[in-house]
Formats: structure tokens, sequence, C-alpha cells
């Protein structure tokens, strides 16, 4: 410390004894020390005119926020005072300073590069789904001839190298492809809307082509009366040349066709009826061949010929539709009565089950379990039975797919029990019931019901009617099985159906290859197995099995 003071000291005497040597050495370290502030001043300025030039140029603000507020702060430090031997760090310090606010000054300057860098990313990627909704709207019809004038010029602002030019395209493009995309949807709507204008309009085209060629067809078979949709088609045409709405025309094209379904139910009603009349001649003579008992057959089949030829309307032609198809099933029972002959085999085995024929066109079922109950002393008539059983009349439905819906036969007895087995005579549409109602019935009335369902095995049967039991079984009628269609419940399950044979019968007696049928449509008869067998399977070995 003492040989410092004393340098110190030395240092004051010799500056003291050599004053004009001093003071110039000060004079130029006060020199030095203004050109170091100079400096500082004069990159300060650069900064200023740097970050003035950046957000002219259209520069966020918030982009060079921090490197001002760096700059605002090493402004607001004091300068660095001289001493008699710091002037030249004096002098460092300012010019650190300086390079320090050129630095920053680049960093402006690269922070505008930067800017307009991601401005012109942002412009690129909006040209470029400009360009595809150009596409678009080209394939749609739109005239875009002046938004391709203008996109052609967007990405000429990169020319500028300036971001707020650059900004400025970027807007342009977006507010001119929102405009574009609102044009797009505008014409997407007005063409769906002409879509659905020509759709219609072909579709009243067609629905009126249709209902005039039926009503041609109709009027050209003189015997059917279609003046009621010949004035109502008449109505639509009067109204076809002014439509011009999509609504005008589907309610022109629901009209035709609401028309044209009356006139072809009509026209296949009465083609199915002439069809069935063909089969019924066909079979009267098969049956005159084989000499089969047809008595009143005859007459029958010239009264159905001579009504279809003068029906006017469905429901005539839906009732004989009805009688030819009873009659079909009529002759198709004589023939194969004819080809069997009623005898009985040899070891018959016979329950004394007593024979009653059914008293409704439909009411077989209640017929067979009459039969069954008498065996057993049990008295109960077919009025009787379908009391308990019940019966849903309503008429069937098909809907638009031709599905068949009605009630339900396991249930109780579906349809007009005085009417024709079939669905397409509408108030005298019927059909039947299966087992269950029947074993209800049975047991209703006091029976036993040892076995009932579907899936009974023919030799169940078979050891029934060898025990002198009778059993109600479900067959095809006439034994001619078809394939089994089905239709929809009203509750919605999926039945079988097998209009215009399903039939039931009631097994009497056993012998051996033959079981004796009481049939309540005709006779009893001896049938041999394998013929019972087939018939019996059509709807899946049906039967109910009663005993003491």
């Amino acid at each position: 410390m003492r040989i410092a003071v004393a340098a110190v000291q030395l240092v004051v005497t010799f500056a003291a004894t050599t004053g004009v040597g001093s003071w110039m050495a000060a004079a130029r370290a006060q020199y030095d020390v203004q050109a170091a502030n100079s400096a500082v001043a004069a990159a300060h300025s650069r900064f200023q005119h740097q970050v003035g030039e950046a957000l002219g140029d259209g520069t966020g603000p918030e982009l060079v926020a921090d490197l001002v507020a760096r700059e605002r702060m090493m402004m607001d430090e004091p300068a660095p005072q001289p001493t008699l031997f710091a002037d030249r760090r004096v002098v460092a310090q300012l010019h650190k300073r300086a390079a320090d606010l050129d630095r920053m000054t680049a960093d402006v300057a690269l922070t505008e590069t930067d800017a307009e860098t991601g401005l012109w990313q942002q412009l690129t990627a909006k040209v470029a789904a400009m360009r595809q909704d150009l596409v678009h709207a080209r394939d749609i019809g739109l005239d875009t001839a002046s938004d391709d004038a203008f996109l052609a010029g967007a990405l000429d602002a990169r020319v500028a190298q300036v971001p707020a030019t650059i900004q400025s395209s970027v807007d342009g493009v977006t507010t001119r492809n929102a405009s574009l995309k609102l044009a797009i949807a505008a014409k997407e709507a007005s063409n769906a809307a002409a879509a659905a204008l020509q759709a219609a309009k072909d579709n009243a085209g067609y629905q009126k082509q249709r209902a005039a060629g039926d009503l041609a067809q109709a009027q050209a078979t003189s015997v059917l009366d279609v003046a009621a949709q010949a004035a109502a088609i008449a109505a639509l045409d009067s109204r076809f040349p002014s439509a011009a709405s999509t609504d005008d025309f589907n309610s022109l094209a629901d009209g035709y066709a609401a028309q044209a379904r009356v006139i072809e139910n009509l026209l296949y009603t009465r083609s199915s009826d002439f069809s069935l009349l063909n089969r019924a001649r066909s079979l009267y003579q098969k049956a005159q061949s084989l000499n089969a008992d047809l008595g009143g057959v005859d007459a029958r089949l010239a009264d159905l010929s001579s009504r279809l030829d003068q029906a006017s309307n469905l429901g005539e032609l839906q009732d004989i539709g009805g009688l030819l198809s009873v009659l079909i099933r009529d002759l198709n029972g004589a023939i194969f009565d004819a080809r069997t002959r009623p005898f009985q085999p040899a070891g018959a085995i016979i329950g004394n089950v007593p024979f009653f024929k059914q008293v409704h066109s439909l009411s077989c079922e209640a017929a067979s379990l009459q039969m069954a109950l008498a065996k057993y002393n049990i008295t109960a008539n077919q009025g009787d039975i379908l009391n308990v059983t019940g019966m849903d009349t309503r008429q069937p439905v098909f809907d638009a797919g031709g599905t068949l819906h009605w009630g339900d036969p396991y249930a109780t007895f579906v349809g007009n029990v005085d009417g024709y087995e079939n669905a397409t005579s509408g108030a005298k549409s019927g059909y039947g019931m299966y087992w269950t109602p029947i074993k209800n019935a049975a047991t209703h009335f006091g029976a036993h019901v040892t076995d009932a369902g579907e899936g009974i095995a023919p030799s169940t049967v078979y050891n029934a009617a060898h025990n002198q039991q009778p059993v109600v079984v479900w067959v095809a009628y006439a034994y001619q099985p078809q394939p089994i269609g089905h239709m929809v419940t009203w509750g919605g399950n999926t039945v079988m159906y097998g209009a215009p044979v399903e039939h039931a019968v009631t097994v009497s007696g056993w012998a051996p290859g033959y079981v004796l049928i009481n049939n309540p449509h005709s006779h009893p008869e001896w049938i041999d197995t394998g013929t019972f067998e087939r018939a019996y399977a059509m709807f899946n070995n049906m039967a109910v099995v009663l005993q003491p």
C-alpha cells in the first residue's frame, strides 16, 4: 500500500513539473471520449431510423417491441465519466455501446425480413387455396375471369419486398376468396335447385306418360270402368303446362302415380283372374279325363267366365278371383279323389272319429278340432271354437316393397272365415290359423293335449293314430305342397304364409303305409304315408295331438 501511494505521489509530482505535456494528454483524452459519444449517438440514430423504416414498411410493432425496449434501457443508462486514468476504459465502453446498438439495428432489419418471409408464405398458401376454389367454381359454371385476373397479379407483391405490401395482398386474396366462396355456395344452391326442378319435371313427365299408357290400355278393354281415373288425369293434364316450381311438378307426379296405381291394380287383377280362369279350365279338363266327380263345377266355371268378361271394377274382379281360387282348390281335390278313390287298406286301425264338414269356406282348422274333440264326447261346434280362438278380420296390406302385412295366425284366425284364401280379395281376403290358438281352444274345452307345435315327427302322428288318438295336422291342400311364403304380422313378426293351400285335417286312423284323414273339405280318405309326409312338411310338421 505504501509503495502504491508513493507511486501516485511521484506521478503527481511529475505531472506538476511537466505541465504542458499533461495538458496535451488531457485534451487528447477528451477528444477520444467525445468521438466515442458521437459514435453512440450515430448508432442510436441508425437504430431509430431502422425501426421507423421497419414500422413504415409494415412490420408489426410487436415484432420489434423487445429491441426497442432494450435500446431505450441502454440509452437511459448514464454514460461513463472519464477520470485521469480511466479515459481509455470510458472510450472502450462507449464504442461497445455503439457496437451493441448497431447489432440491434441489424436485428431490426432481420425481423423485417422474417416478417416479409412469413407473410409471403401466407400469401402463397392463400393463392394456392383460391386456385383450387377457382377450379371448382369453373366446374360448376361460374364465370371466373375477373378472379383469374386478380389472382394473376397477387404474387407481384413479392417484388416490393415490403411487409405492408405483402400484407395488403394477403388481405386482398382473403377478401376476394371469401367472396368467391359465397358465389360458389350460391351457384351450388342454384344448381341444386335447378337439378331438383329438372328431376321433378322429368318424373312428372314419366308419371304422366305412365298414367296415359295405363289409361289407354284400360279403355281399350271396354268393360272396365275408369271414368273417374280419366277425369282425374285430364285435370292433371290441364295443370301441367302452367307448372313452374319443383313443388308443382312433384304434386303432379304424385297425382299421376296415384291414378296409375289404381289402373295398374285393376289391370293386374283382371289379368290375374284370366290366368286363374285358364288354370281352372285346364284342371277341369284334367278332372274330366279322370272321370272325377264334378257335380256343379261346369256351371260354376261357366258363370265365373261370364262374370269375368263383364267385370268392370276392382271389387268385382277381386270377388271373381277369390271364387276362381276356391274352384281351383276344389278341382285339385276332385283330381286327387279321382286318383286315390276311397278304400280301406289291410291292417287298418280306425279311431272312430266322427266326420264333420267345414261350415265356412275357411274353417278347416275349427272343423278338424271339432272332430278330434268329438272323439272324446266333447261337444263344440265350429262357431264355438272360432269364438275361443278369435278372428282378426282386418284386411291385408302390401307395402311399397310388395311385402304382405296381415294378422298373426299363431295368435288368432286371420281374415274373413267366409272369404277366399288369398290376400288380394279386399274384405273377402282370408287365411286361417296355426297350432297355438287350436291348442288353446282344445284345452279350453277340456281336452288333454299331449303334443303341439312344429317339428312333430310323422312317426309321432302315426303312433297316435295307431293308438286311436286323433291328431289335427296342417297339410298342403289336395296334398300338393308348394314353396312356403312369408308375411309380416301387425306386431312385426315374420311368419309362414301358405295361401292358397294352407289346410288343416284330422288324422283318425292308421294302416301299414297309410293314414286315414278326415278331410273337412271333402270326406274321410286313406292317404299313403309318402304323400302325407310331403304335404305335412310344407308347414314344418305342425300338429296338435289329443288324448283322453
